[in-house]
């Protein structure tokens, strides 16, 4: 009984040296980010909103609960020159309507906009 105990372990252990033993490496799935217009007011975090130490431009759009169809406010940073950008003269002394397309992501653990070359619409 002992031998035919040991003769299947040593088959089975002899059977797994037999398995190949590299893998086919995948590649990681990314994920493509796709670009998006979101509409809202457009003002400087810092002049406006008090939530900034410099001169940075955001968005702020409202978004609704699909469960339970609340709206809340939430604002996106937007990922840009600041102070620098050509629009942020008409950002930094008020709120103006207007769109960002570009694609989303976190920034800070904060949402934020990256913008597409003249991503950036002010309504005039």
């Amino acid at each position: 009984m002992k031998k035919a105990v040991f003769a299947l372990m040593f088959a089975l252990a002899g059977g797994t040296m037999l398995v190949p033993t590299t893998s086919v490496a995948q590649e990681p799935k990314t994920k493509e980010k796709k670009e998006v217009t979101v509409k809202g007011e457009l003002c400087c975090a810092k002049c406006e909103l008090k939530t900034a130490d410099k001169c940075t431009n955001v968005i702020e759009i409202e978004r609704k609960n699909k469960k339970t169809g609340e709206t809340r406010k939430v604002v996106l940073l937007i990922e840009d020159e600041g102070a620098k950008a050509p629009y942020h003269s008409k950002l930094c002394t008020g709120r103006v309507k207007g769109s960002v397309t570009g694609t989303m992501s976190k920034k800070d653990d904060k949402p934020s906009i990256k913008p597409a070359k003249d991503g950036v619409k002010i309504d005039d």
